[in-house]
């Protein structure tokens, strides 16, 4: 296989991939997984190398001086990669788990919560009131998890419809659970087993949520896709990469309160505007392909 082919085969879909990650950070990740591919590294022990480079951003930027400031820019920028790296691994070798998705989902809120918590330490000297700053910083984070968590959801149903999934949440709960099952009947590992099975109880409700809420539609997922891949690009703005990669800016601009006044002002605009387009987005679609007694014969 070609070095371009087995690129392309590490990456998710890639109307759905930020511009960053595609520009920047997987191009990275993929040379460092080229190098790695022949030897036992597993994509999760990836994963927690990419943690381990988020928290010690974390801490970099929390010393508060102009050159740890930057960097913990660079140690971010090296958690992003890794973070693209995991994944990337994990197609090429065909060792993708739910699990492993699950961890990195899990270890991506751990060094964003790290990386926000320097910036808490790094703005207490510089904000006349260190109390009012941390609570910016506090909602800040909140309205930054809610962001990234929306658009993770929009991105995982296009990337489900993409692959000929018409419902990811149902899809990804049946291989959720049985990885669990099989995690159960081999015994040990009690924390991956309480991982899981607190993200099948969350899968749930989720899913129970969406069918109370939404009439019963029948949109092929071609039709999904062909609806919403402007859509995604544009949540896209708003992912953890983009995030990250303004977050490594203005570390080296030492000016990471711009960073704070971005997402409470683009992020959260930006999240508001997008939703309300995808809704009448959805709502069109779902319209057209509404499940009637003729289109159910």
């Amino acid at each position: 296989m070609s070095f371009s082919k087995q690129y392309k085969s590490s990456l998710k879909v890639i109307e759905a991939e930020e511009i960053v990650d595609l520009l920047f950070f997987r191009p990275l990740a993929f040379l460092f997984v080229k190098l790695i591919y022949p030897t036992n590294i597993t994509p999760n022990q990836v994963t927690i190398i990419s943690m381990l480079f988020g928290v010690i951003a974390g801490v970099s930027i929390a010393y508060g001086t102009i050159n740890s400031v930057a960097w913990g820019g660079v140690f971010f920028a090296l958690s992003l990669i890794f973070d693209c790296a995991d994944g990337q691994l994990a197609r090429i070798k065909k060792s993708g788990t739910p699990f492993g998705r699950l961890l990195d989902g899990l270890i991506d809120y751990i060094s964003s919560f790290s990386v926000f918590i320097g910036i808490g330490f790094w703005g207490m000297d510089l904000w006349a009131n260190p109390f009012q700053w941390w609570v910016i910083v506090i909602i800040t984070g909140l309205a930054y998890a809610v962001q990234a968590g929306l658009v993770d959801f929009y991105r995982s149903e296009y990337i489900a419809n993409a692959e000929g999934k018409a419902n990811f949440v149902e899809s990804e709960l049946a291989e959720f659970q049985k990885e669990y099952d099989d995690v159960k009947n081999d015994g040990g590992q009690p924390v991956k087993r309480f991982l899981l099975s607190l993200y099948i109880s969350y899968s749930k409700i989720q899913n129970a949520k969406r069918k109370m809420t939404e009439e019963e539609t029948a949109i092929p997922p071609e039709e999904y896709v062909k609806q919403n891949t402007f859509l995604v690009r544009l949540w896209n703005l708003n992912g953890l990469s983009t995030h990250g990669f303004v977050i490594i800016i203005f570390a080296f601009l030492n000016r990471l309160d711009w960073f704070i006044w971005y997402i409470l002002f683009f992020g959260n605009f930006w999240t508001l505007f997008i939703w309300l387009v995808q809704k009448s987005n959805d709502k069109k679609v779902e319209k057209l392909y509404q499940i009637t007694p003729d289109n159910i014969r």
